[in-house]
């Protein structure tokens, strides 16, 4: 159901897992070129840095040779989103052909056709539409596009795009039913975040689902940061301000005031407190930061001056937390090290060994012809 090879998914995993080895002196030069040798990518990548500049540069040609058409054509301004549209699924086919035939994967080219053809085939879709329409139908008729895009290509930004686009059709519907219903978001927002970090965290390592590895792990991720600001008075009480809820006077809090203090305090520690006990490096790093955010909610609505005193205490306390973390995880906990922790993307550590045994078990043909 993924467009891209399994194959090709594990050879850009080892290649990448060996170079960082090889830059920490954990392997030999010899013992990382015979790794480059022998998993030859069959496909075309390209490192972070050419990757994100192809991907703007694509966007740019992409939009702008739409634009160009559009300024030079008799299109009138009615049957332009119709084009967009139309433009869009021009651009998926492209983009389903190039993986396929050149065999783009993760190369900034496929990644902008992916983004470019999604905004345009939503745009062409809107067109359809009625006008006199609840907001919420657009982004319900968006979410089956996204899903399968996440599905067919599990690329973390349109899984990012998934995530914001479930929770901002639960919002429309719950204060489409009346504005008295706006109390009741950041609660519909934990409801959903919870079972969706647990369901992520459950399956993000099935060998089976392996394709969508990241993605889980973002959904993972995104679950608990949305558990945590769900929670956090700061950003309640400024939502509700915003939707003028309620106005908050000198005699006044917001409702369930003293539960999202509660959760303010408490989720940082448990997410802190768990991620060191199940040695799990996505709760250890939401969990330092939204320490970090919660000692600002409480400067920010409870102690007025001091700021620089404050900072400087709060500052302190977190660098007395990084370091103990940091002198527990020198030595491997269940395999577990501060390295795991610092990694740069959202996935769990790989072990190398164990997807190089595992790989050269099952060798595509073109591997064995090498061999």
């Amino acid at each position: 159901m993924i467009i891209y090879s399994r194959n090709w998914q594990d050879d850009f995993t080892i290649l990448r897992e060996a170079k960082k080895w090889f830059e920490r002196k954990l392997i030999l030069k010899e013992q990382y070129d015979a790794i480059v040798s022998t998993y030859q990518p069959e496909f075309y990548t390209v490192n972070i840095f050419l990757r994100i500049a192809l991907f703007i540069f694509t966007q740019i040609m992409v939009f702008g040779l739409l634009g160009l058409f559009v300024s030079i054509t008799d299109i009138t301004d009615p049957d332009v989103p119709l084009f967009v549209g139309l433009y869009g699924l021009f651009l998926y086919i492209v983009l389903e052909n190039w993986v396929r035939i050149k065999h783009f994967y993760k190369a900034g080219v496929d990644d902008a056709l992916l983004v470019a053809s999604t905004i345009c085939v939503i745009v062409g879709i809107e067109h359809f539409l009625p006008n006199e329409r609840p907001e919420v139908i657009i982004y319900l008729i968006s979410l089956p596009l996204l899903i399968w895009l996440t599905i067919r290509f599990s690329e973390p930004l349109v899984a990012l795009a998934l995530t914001g686009c479930l929770f901002y059709v639960m919002i429309l519907l719950i204060t489409n039913e009346g504005r008295e219903n706006q109390i009741l978001v950041p609660f519909a927002v934990m409801l959903i975040s919870l079972p969706m970090f647990l369901f992520s965290r459950r399956y993000k390592k099935r060998i089976s689902l392996k394709p969508w590895w990241s993605s889980f792990a973002l959904f993972e991720t995104s679950g608990l940061v949305a558990l945590y600001l769900a929670g956090n008075y700061l950003v309640v009480r400024n939502y509700f301000e915003a939707e003028n809820v309620f106005t908050v006077n000198s005699g006044h809090d917001i409702p369930f005031a003293g539960l999202f203090y509660a959760l303010t305090v408490i989720l940082p520690i448990v997410y802190t407190g768990a991620g060191l006990l199940r040695r799990d490096a996505t709760l250890l790093r939401v969990g330092i930061l939204a320490l970090g955010f919660s000692l600002f909610t409480f400067k920010y609505y409870f102690i007025e001056g001091y700021t620089k005193l404050i900072l400087t205490v709060g500052g302190a306390l977190l660098l007395l937390i990084a370091s103990f973390v940091s002198n527990y995880l020198k030595s491997p906990k269940r395999g577990f090290t501060l390295e795991h922790l610092l990694r740069r993307n959202f996935e769990n550590v790989i072990n190398l060994d164990e997807v190089i045994i595992f790989r050269s078990l099952e060798p595509s043909p073109a591997k064995k012809e090498r061999a």
